[in-house]
């Protein structure tokens, strides 16, 4: 159920909450409210507190698009999922969407995509998402048809990592569509489970029976409609290991879901000639009929494959938050840098105010001389500037010392703006050579263990020859 107001009853907020949340006008509001403006903390966000960062979207589903923006005032980088609001009431998935977004504010794991913020308009519902730079697996592994073994397993346990933390939350969240287009890489190329458009909360000992997901990837008793749990997502891996691996999925999709069907229920998979042998021992103990008969998650972690597949680097293991800590999480128009920055600004205005009408209240010279000289000080160490001060010299009295200590002031800034300016193109462009030269070192050292993978299988050939 959804309050009068647009919350969520079963999402927290503070007990001391007296603010009234601020909110768009919107005809008709489908949406639950995110945590933080639920609580008063921020007002509702708009497409106009955003700049697109390209030309086109950075991706494309069934509902809307999603384009890589820049948030006006903080500067922050973020993801914006723009979802058609009159596709999704024809569709009568506005329940599915609010438990998407529902879904989405309870977690905090570093190999999940974050959902920070969201808001809606008349035309659309916006999911404000963390940005992942290196974009979907699935166009990774077209790129190089196959991945080695040791990038697979790295992937692997970080795909693990964020469906075990899934599968250990109260209760239990099963995501039902893990596939290499939902799993994106971050500039370090980390993995970020994504979408959660098919996800669900397990209820106890209950089996669910709705119908949802990718073909390819739908396990058994999905297929034949009866009933699910969570062992869904651990055939999901198993389906997902053999693509990573081999490019294509295991049970021959070639279009024909008649045909894909019955595969998947036979267990019909189509091996390659070349798969690794204990990789192949591990997608057969996954891809078994009887979700009990499938490894857990830390038996997947214990195989074989893994201990002798070395690891690239570490898993990110999570953070807990408190109640609060989890509603500031999600704050996007509120960090301490620009909150420094704005209050040296408000206290240059009030400075300046009172220079103009001394008049009214005299303020001794030497006084109004400290106070210029301080913020000055304050400007040049913190590098803090106030590009939005607008001065007409003409509006100050015409007290010479005055006049040159005001000008003082502004020159200052306008030397700060121009430097800290100039420094932000510097940093662009470093950004992007390093980015270049990142996907170019992980580009060359995938390929650099496909190759000896090639040459292990060739000298093993060499020895098996009579």
């Amino acid at each position: 159920m959804i309050n009068i107001d647009g919350t969520n009853p079963s999402m927290a907020v503070p007990q001391n909450q007296t603010k009234k949340p601020m909110l768009n006008k919107v005809k008709k509001r489908l949406l639950i409210l995110s945590p933080a403006v639920a609580a008063g903390l921020e007002r509702e966000a708009c497409k106009t507190d955003f700049e697109s960062l390209e030309d086109k979207s950075i991706g494309k589903g069934g509902f809307g698009s999603v384009w890589k923006v820049r948030h006006k005032v903080t500067k922050q980088i973020f993801a914006i999922k723009v979802i058609n609001k009159e596709s999704i009431v024809k569709q009568k998935m506005v329940e599915q969407t609010n438990r998407e977004i529902e879904i989405m504010y309870k977690l905090d794991h570093p190999h999940i995509i974050k959902l920070y913020s969201h808001f809606e308009d008349d035309e659309d519902f916006c999911l404000i998402m963390q940005m992942a730079s290196k974009g979907q697996l699935y166009t990774i592994i077209k790129r190089l048809k196959r991945l080695d073994q040791r990038t697979a397993a790295q992937y692997m346990r970080e795909v693990i990592s964020a469906i075990k933390y899934l599968h250990t939350r109260t209760p239990p969240i099963i995501h039902r569509d893990i596939k290499p287009e939902n799993i994106l890489l971050d500039q370090d190329g980390r993995c970020k489970l994504a979408d959660f458009g098919w996800s669900n909360f397990e209820e106890g000992n209950k089996f669910r029976d709705t119908y949802c997901g990718t073909p390819e990837y739908l396990a058994p008793e999905m297929v034949t409609k009866s009933g699910h749990n969570e062992s869904v997502d651990i055939w999901a891996l198993g389906v997902l290991l053999f693509e990573m691996l081999t490019g294509r999925t295991p049970f021959n999709y070639t279009g024909d879901r008649i045909q894909l069907f019955n595969n998947i229920k036979t267990l019909r998979i189509v091996w390659t000639d070349d798969f690794p042998q204990l990789a192949k021992d591990l997608v057969g103990r996954i891809l078994r009929l009887n979700p009990k008969d499938r490894l857990t998650l830390d038996q997947m972690l214990n195989h074989q494959w893994f201990k002798e597949v070395p690891i690239i680097k570490p898993v990110l293991t999570p953070v807990e938050y408190n109640e609060r800590q989890k509603l500031e999480s999600h704050l996007i128009q509120s960090i301490p840098e620009f909150d420094k920055e704005r209050n040296v600004m408000n206290k240059s205005k009030k400075i300046v105010t009172r220079v103009i009408s001394h008049n009214e209240n005299p303020i001794k010279e030497a006084n109004i001389q400290q106070e210029i000289n301080n913020i000055n000080k304050n400007i040049l160490i913190n590098g803090y500037y106030n590009d939005e001060m607008n001065i007409n010299p003409k509006m100050i009295p015409n007290d010479e010392k005055i006049n040159i200590n005001t000008n003082n002031l502004i020159s200052s800034q306008n030397i700060i703006s121009s430097q800290k300016n100039q420094i932000r193109v510097d940093k662009n462009q470093y950004e992007k050579e390093i980015k270049e030269l990142k996907d170019l070192r992980e580009d060359n050292f995938i390929k650099e263990n496909q190759i000896k993978e090639l040459r292990k299988a060739l000298e093993k050939n060499k020895t098996e020859l009579p």
